[in-house]
């Protein structure tokens, strides 16, 4: 089964467009995971949340300037692990012709897991 609550809003003005999200959002498995290939394999139980907030500005009518923040966090409840996840993208975009743009992207993800006895696990992403 599962249930989830999300709530956006955006402003968009003349060169800039600014759009935020939160949600939250519970998962139980209807029965057990033969494959083991999915979270229930560990939990029955699922709970995930989180905020993102997106931004973008025009410095020119051809060139753009993107960035991307958001913090999630996803709950195993029967086995007690929490992951809270950071990320963010930026990126610039230019349109040198009609039918040809190009862009720069700089992304960076960072997870930490915590486990049942309370330990910490930090794993960094590097950018695409």
């Amino acid at each position: 089964m599962l249930k989830r609550l999300q709530a956006s809003f955006g402003i968009h003005g003349v060169r800039n467009t600014v759009l935020a999200k939160v949600f939250r959002e519970s998962r139980d498995a209807l029965g057990p995971d033969p494959t083991g290939a999915t979270d229930f394999a560990f939990s029955n139980k699922i709970n995930e949340s989180g905020a993102n907030l997106i931004w973008t500005t025009l410095f020119t009518p051809r060139t753009s300037l993107n960035l991307n923040a958001g913090i999630g966090r996803t709950e195993l409840v029967d086995i007690g692990r929490r992951d809270d996840y950071k990320q963010i993208r930026i990126g610039l975009t230019h349109d040198f012709l009609p039918k040809l743009s190009g862009s720069l992207l700089f992304r960076r993800l960072q997870n930490d897991r915590r486990s049942p006895s309370g330990a910490l696990s930090r794993m960094r992403f590097p950018s695409d």
